[in-house]
């Protein structure tokens, strides 16, 4: 597959994942090998395994950190100071994408940024909105309320308190 047939499927996203690539006659070993081509290129940039972004000069949209932290791990949102941040509820310039999950907890380092995930019950995960961030680009951001909630609970004790109503 040439790389313009890639600019082609790829469009305007500033995310795709490998599977989009696997529908046609090409096998999924060329694919990879194509791939992993285009990253030793400088032509994509790999963000975890099946997930992958333009490089910049490519770019007809560079993606929002936000989306990538949702992509990189499907079932979270963005909350605590990253969302208070987006709300601009506080003061502070926010320096790494902070998600909740009710799965593992863990740091994700990319290309492109570091991204941390917190885990919190499963049970508690409610409370955020699809947020429009520009550019056609939507993700999962907690409600301002929620982010101060999931912050206080992620404090020590703070699993002792009852936020189960946001």
């Amino acid at each position: 597959m040439e790389f313009e047939r890639l600019l082609g499927i790829v469009g305007g996203e500033p995310l795709f994942e490998s599977s989009l690539l696997l529908a046609g006659s090409i096998s999924p070993q060329q694919i990879l090998l194509q791939l992993a081509s285009w990253k030793n290129a400088g032509k994509i940039i790999q963000l975890r395994r099946g997930l992958y972004a333009l490089a910049p000069q490519y770019q007809k949209v560079k993606p929002h950190p936000f989306v990538i932290a949702n992509r990189l791990r499907k079932a979270s949102y963005i909350s605590l100071q990253s969302a208070l941040a987006f709300y601009s509820l506080i003061p502070e310039n926010v320096l790494r994408v902070t998600s909740v999950t009710g799965g593992r907890p863990g740091v994700w380092l990319t290309p492109l940024e570091v991204y941390r995930y917190q885990h919190i019950k499963p049970v508690l995960l409610r409370g955020y909105r699809m947020a429009d961030l520009g550019n056609g680009q939507q993700t999962m951001v907690a409600l301002p309320e929620k982010a101060l909630l999931d912050w206080i609970y992620l404090q020590p004790g703070g699993d002792d308190h009852d936020h189960g109503n946001a």
